[in-house]
């Protein structure tokens, strides 16, 4: 357990020094401020639009915060062989799981900073609701599954590019496909039915890690049981390869 917490902070520390990490951090604080403005320009629906367009932007700069985070940590590790020293000193099942661990760790803290700089915004616009912090929760649950895909393809690739693409690949087809599958259901035909059913079942499921009108407590459960066992299968993955693999 020491161990790993020694890895979880270590993967941390690493992160928040990195100056891409500040870079993103300014961009966030621009965004905010930007984001005023565009809801300015919003007549009647000033607080929806600038609970939105934070929303959207905060996700948006936290992906791109995370997968070139992870990606270049490992390809970083991997040419300056500073890897093999981690694995003399830890297991592989600990390396990646205090990887994942440390990262699913900033996307909390940067979500913590981004939500302490728009609660000020939102107060003084009077667009503050309180979907909107549970919003957060689903958005933290929804980019720890980004952090074990980042883990995954980044592991597997060779290539930093290549893991770049498949990563949002994935997160976009995600995205996508719960509005697919509905629109196929109702007018496309039964092979592209139950192609997007298996889909369903290999891609995340990002609608069940979304903040719904009604929703309660069980949803929160569920889709925090659903992203911890997605992660474990993610984990698992990258523990085979990386164990299939010599460095």
């Amino acid at each position: 357990m020491k161990k790993i917490s020694v890895f979880i902070l270590l993967t941390l520390k690493q992160s928040v020094r990195d100056r891409f990490f500040l870079a993103v951090i300014f961009l966030a604080g621009f965004y905010i401020l930007l984001s005023v403005f565009l809801a300015l320009l919003s007549v009647g629906h000033h607080a929806y639009v600038l609970r939105r367009i934070s929303l959207a932007g905060v996700e948006l700069l936290s992906l791109l915060l995370l997968c070139v985070s992870i990606t270049t940590s490992f390809s970083r590790e991997r040419d300056t062989r500073i890897r093999e020293v981690y694995l003399t000193s830890f297991s592989p099942a600990l390396y990646l799981g205090g990887k994942l661990l440390g990262y699913i760790l900033l996307a909390f803290f940067f979500l913590g900073f981004c939500l302490l700089a728009c609660l000020p915004v939102l107060l003084f616009n009077q667009a503050f609701a309180f979907s909107f912090l549970t919003s957060f929760y689903y958005l933290w649950l929804k980019l720890s599954l980004v952090c074990g895909l980042a883990l995954f393809f980044s592991v597997v690739c060779s290539s930093l590019f290549t893991a770049l693409i498949s990563i949002l690949a994935l997160y976009l087809a995600a995205e996508i496909l719960p509005q697919a599958l509905v629109i196929v259901t109702r007018f496309g035909s039964g092979f592209q039915k139950d192609l997007l059913e298996l889909l369903s079942l290999i891609l995340p499921r990002t609608d069940l890690l979304q903040s719904a009108s009604g929703s309660g407590p069980e949803q929160a459960v569920i889709g925090f049981i659903y992203c911890a066992l997605y992660l474990f299968i993610l984990w698992l993955g990258s523990l085979l390869v990386i164990q299939k693999k010599e460095y």
